[in-house]
């Protein structure tokens, strides 16, 4: 009889050097098999381990040892990442299964900086960079990654993400503004980035807006009397 399919390797692709999904929700594997099959116009057909993810289509030419499948992210949900498994089952009913074939990555941040040190001095918008890897910006979708600014883990409303610059998968620029109509707690604040996919990464204790603070005061008339007399007597 006919033996089962038997799969050797599953790959993702990339295009220009980014991987694809970080580039588009859907996003392609190629899945290399012994004893893959089809007749009466019926091929194998892959599967995937869990719901967030599914086959959207696959090709595969007969005779062949790989075989192609598109996978689509679900746009609505959000991701719980790590590994997938993909099951190959031939048109007989036979199948085969491998564990952890392929992963997608949640963002990383390596490090954030501002772009002009001490910006809220002068600006109550000011810009922060943000370097790391894995970040996604979908051109298939509206869906764009998000920053947050929190405060004490939580969502604030005194400094504010105000847009975010996608760059490259390796770096984006947020920009965040300082509200005037609400009373600064002064941080230390947080950045929190967000994927389409719905996978997070939080660099805490980014920065801090400190208060003003005097250090010397006197009496304007008494300073202009000791200029005039030229000094203490």
């Amino acid at each position: 009889g006919w033996l089962a399919p038997s799969i050797t390797a599953v790959s993702t692709i990339s295009v220009n050097n980014v991987i694809e999904y970080l580039q588009s929700s859907t996003f392609t594997i190629v899945i290399t098999a012994g004893d893959l099959r089809n007749y009466q116009a019926l091929t194998p057909e892959p599967f995937l381990s869990r719901a967030e993810v599914s086959v959207s289509s696959h090709v595969y030419v007969t005779g062949k040892t790989t075989m192609t499948a598109v996978i689509a992210i679900d746009t609505n949900t959000v991701l719980t990442g790590g590994y997938y498994s993909v099951r190959v089952v031939n048109p007989d009913g036979q199948s085969d299964t491998f564990i952890n074939a392929f992963y997608i990555e949640p963002p990383v941040i390596t490090s954030v900086s501002s772009q002009t040190v001490n910006e809220y001095l002068t600006s109550s918008t000011y810009t922060y960079i943000v370097r790391g890897g894995y970040f996604q910006n979908w051109t298939n979708v509206a869906k764009k990654p998000t920053a947050t600014v929190l405060y004490n883990t939580g969502a604030t409303s005194d400094v504010m993400a105000e847009s975010l610059v996608y760059i490259s998968s390796a770096q984006l620029n947020v920009v965040v503004r300082i509200s005037s109509t609400v009373a600064i707690n002064g941080g230390p604040y947080d950045i929190k980035i967000t994927n389409p996919d719905g996978q997070s990464v939080t660099a805490q204790d980014v920065f801090a807006v400190p208060k003003s603070s005097i250090t010397a005061a006197y009496e304007q008339v008494w300073a202009e009397s000791l200029i005039k007399q030229g000094g203490p007597q």
